[in-house]
């Protein structure tokens, strides 16, 4: 089902609104919530914005060699 990837809120004036929760855009905002579910089946995120999201991530304070992480450096036929 869609919604697994929108999130949807009800507002005080009793409109609906879906958010995509992989790019963080109000897909629509409509006066029922069934209504919902045909824009969210057209959305496509904008690469701009989830590459704008991802620039602004900030990973886990944790010790990456704890997790193997110079291992999957080492051993990754990708060069970073």
């Amino acid at each position: 089902m869609l919604s697994q990837q929108f999130s949807h809120r009800h507002n005080e004036d009793d409109t609906h609104d879906s958010i995509c929760m992989a790019c963080f855009a109000t897909i629509a905002t409509v006066g029922s919530e069934t209504e919902l579910y045909q824009h969210e089946s057209a959305h496509v995120c904008d690469p701009a914005n989830l590459c704008q999201i991802n620039q602004r991530y900030t990973p886990l304070p944790f010790d990456l060699e704890m997790w193997g992480y110079n291992h999957l450096i080492t051993s990754s036929p990708i060069s970073l």
